[in-house]
């Protein structure tokens, strides 16, 4: 029988949590302050959640592995080694 750390998983769960609580400022800032005039300023809304989402996960979610899988391609790309032949 397999047993589940669930103090564990909930620790995991709050750490992710973090990186969660820019893009929800972020959201209610835009919802009160910024007017839905037309689809050109619903679009920067949507890029700007986005940014800020991408960043806030970046900094306060992911762990290193995460984030080399995330640009370890770039990295191995902008080098300027050649890529390995299969």
């Amino acid at each position: 029988m397999r047993c589940f750390d669930i103090i564990a998983y909930w620790k995991e769960i709050l750490g992710l949590s973090k990186g969660l609580v820019l893009p929800i400022a972020f959201g209610a800032a835009c919802a009160l302050w910024l007017p839905d005039a037309a689809i050109p300023g619903f679009l920067c809304k949507i890029l700007g959640f986005t940014a800020v989402y991408c960043l806030s996960m970046y900094r306060w979610a992911m762990n290193q592995t995460e984030k080399e899988m995330c640009f370890g391609w770039a990295k191995k790309l902008f080098s300027g080694k050649p890529a390995p032949k299969p």
